[in-house]
């Protein structure tokens, strides 16, 4: 990987800054793992990270100040989840983190110039892929359960025209789940039914994650995968239903599943929940809204319609304690494998020096 010394690895766990973030791709667990294996990890002071900071200086990690990693030891391994902040503006570092730089985002060209003027090196989680063909890491259950989750949340304060925002995180599942279940059972008790929701991508993680929690809530669900789209959409199917879910992996040019036109007609679609969220991406199957919601404002009304959209890119941070712990699980073996030449971080660092070479 090119960057290599006769010091035992150094792991930097850096503070998230992304708003509502919570969760960590280390737990205080594997850190200490980690240091069994002679490791050295320092973690940057998090209050609000969902594990606290003296359960990794139990685990006899090293402290260090939220925001410190530009000045940590130049081979330092910087981890993180969510974008970094905008300065500085040369990263000499290998970063670990979703950048969502390689797919031609707004934001790519800056994030990989950063990366150039500093001569450093991204190895985005996203592309850390096994022998498979597969990502040995992901938060898309848990995408597609927390999307699930405030599909219902949205529908419901539809049927009782209340207002919906400012989602915070919640301790566990459970609580998830009894807060959904009350707010449904009461938009039931209004509109005399329960929704019917449509999953495309049914069978990956994310919409795996989205069938649990919709059956879960008694939600009739009709899952679609890659047998059912073959042909090319626009999909009428989906006006069919109350909810829709996209957990469809951006991977090659398709055709619309749904257009600003087919939403014009009168049905019983209304929420339309992008898990896959990346409204920017050439190859979206879902052109009709252009930007990102929150927890904050999560429903993007789509004008001249009665369908809003929920697209919200750290969806799993509603649930921090088991996203973090399930995506930390996964991640750890190829953690310890460091500064070794793997083929998940060979595959990491080959798409990031691809798309370098493309914006040169």
């Amino acid at each position: 990987m090119n960057h290599t010394t006769s010091q035992p690895p150094h792991l930097w766990l850096r503070n998230e800054t992304k708003a509502g973030e919570h969760r960590a791709p280390l737990t205080p667990e594997g850190a200490h793992i980690l240091l069994q294996d002679g490791f050295r990890v320092t973690v940057e002071s998090m209050p609000t990270r969902v594990f606290s900071d003296r359960a990794y200086t139990d685990a006899g990690c090293e402290l260090a100040n939220a925001g410190s990693w530009p000045q940590a030891p130049y081979e330092a391994w910087i981890l993180g989840l969510k974008e970094l902040p905008d300065e500085p503006l040369a990263i000499n570092h290998h970063h670990i983190y979703f950048a969502h730089a390689f797919k031609g985002q707004d934001s790519a060209k800056q994030t990989l110039t950063r990366f150039k003027n500093g001569n450093g090196m991204l190895l985005d989680l996203e592309y850390l892929i096994g022998s498979n063909g597969r990502r040995v890491a992901a938060f898309g259950y848990w995408a597609g359960y927390v999307g699930a989750s405030l599909s219902l949340l949205g529908w419901a304060h539809g049927v009782t025209r209340s207002p919906f925002r400012n989602i915070g995180s919640f301790e566990n599942q459970a609580a998830l789940d009894l807060f959904v279940d009350e707010h449904v059972s009461a938009a039931t008790e209004t509109s005399k039914s329960r929704p019917s929701g449509m999953v495309i991508g049914a069978h990956g993680r994310s919409g795996g994650g989205a069938c649990d929690c919709l059956q879960r809530h008694g939600v009739q669900t009709t899952p679609w995968d890659v047998k059912e789209t073959a042909t090319g959409g626009p999909f009428p199917e989906i006006l069919q239903h109350e909810l829709f879910l996209n957990c469809v992996l951006l991977s090659k040019r398709t055709k619309p599943f749904i257009t600003p036109t087919d939403l014009t007609c009168e049905s019983p679609l209304r929420i339309i929940c992008d898990v896959s969220c990346d409204p920017n991406h050439p190859f979206n199957p879902l052109p009709i809204y252009d930007r990102l919601t929150s927890f904050e404002q999560p429903l993007q009304p789509i004008t001249g319609s009665k369908v809003s959209v929920i697209s919200i890119d750290n969806l799993p941070a509603l649930l921090p304690k088991e996203s973090s712990e399930d995506f930390a699980s996964q991640l750890l073996p190829h953690l310890r494998t460091l500064p070794q030449s793997t083929a998940p971080w060979i595959a990491s660092r080959s798409k990031y020096l691809e798309s370098m070479a493309a914006l040169l």
